[in-house]
C-alpha cells in the first residue's frame, strides 16, 4: 500500500514538474514575432517587424491608458539611458513600442506621445502602429490580450517582452511600477548581447 502511495506521488511531482517546465520555459520560447506584419511608425515610414540580428524589447501601449502603459515607457526610457551608458547601442538592441489601439492612436497622436515621453526615435526606438488584423495577430502570437470596451480605455494583460536576434521571446516582464524593472531586463539583455 505504502509503495502504491509512492508511486503516485512521483507521479504528481514529475506531472507538476512538466507542467510548470511547459509553461515558464517552453512555452515562452516557442513564441516568436509573425512574420509579414507590416507596420507604420509615428512619422510614417512603413517597417518589417522581420528584421533579425538585434536584441528587441516590446510593450503594447494605447496612449489613453492613464498608469501602467505610460510608466513602463517611463521605465523603458530608463532603461534605454543605462544602455547608453554602458555602451549598448542602437545596433545591438532596438526598442518597440506598439499601440493595440488602431482606431484612436493615429500617427499624429503617436507623435504627441513619442514628445511627451522624450522617446529618441533616431536612437534604436520604434512607435508602431497597424491595422487591427496586423495588430491582433501580433498580440496573439505573443499571448497579450486586450478588449475595447468601447470607450477606449482598454482592459489588457501586463506583459512585456525580451526578444533574442532571431525575433524568438526569451524572457517575459511585467508592466508599470511593480512589474517592469529595468535592471532586471538590463541583465538579461546582457546575457544575450
Amino acid at each position: 500500500m505504502k509503495k502504491w502511495y509512492w508511486v503516485c506521488a512521483l507521479i504528481l511531482i514529475l506531472s507538476i514538474s512538466s507542467g510548470i517546465y511547459y509553461f515558464s520555459v517552453y512555452r515562452v520560447h516557442a513564441m516568436e514575432l509573425p512574420e509579414n506584419i507590416m507596420l507604420e511608425t509615428h512619422d510614417g515610414e512603413i517597417v518589417s517587424l522581420n528584421e533579425t540580428g538585434k536584441v528587441r524589447i516590446l510593450e503594447f501601449i494605447y496612449t489613453k491608458c492613464p498608469d501602467i502603459c505610460p510608466a513602463t515607457t517611463i521605465h523603458m526610457n530608463n532603461l534605454k539611458e543605462d544602455l547608453r551608458a554602458l555602451g549598448i547601442t542602437a545596433d545591438d538592441v532596438e526598442f518597440l513600442t506598439i499601440t493595440i489601439d488602431s482606431k484612436r492612436d493615429t500617427k499624429e497622436v503617436l507623435a504627441s506621445y513619442v514628445e511627451t515621453f522624450n522617446i529618441d526615435t533616431n536612437d534604436g526606438w520604434k512607435v508602431l502602429r497597424g491595422n487591427e488584423e496586423d495588430i491582433r495577430s501580433l498580440t496573439n502570437e505573443l499571448e497579450f490580450y486586450y478588449q475595447d470596451p468601447g470607450n477606449g480605455m482598454f482592459t489588457h494583460t501586463s506583459t512585456t517582452y525580451l526578444l533574442n536576434q532571431q525575433n524568438q521571446v526569451v524572457e517575459m516582464f511585467g508592466m508599470g511600477n511593480k512589474g517592469f524593472k529595468p535592471e532586471k531586463v538590463l541583465q538579461s539583455i546582457k546575457k544575450l548581447l
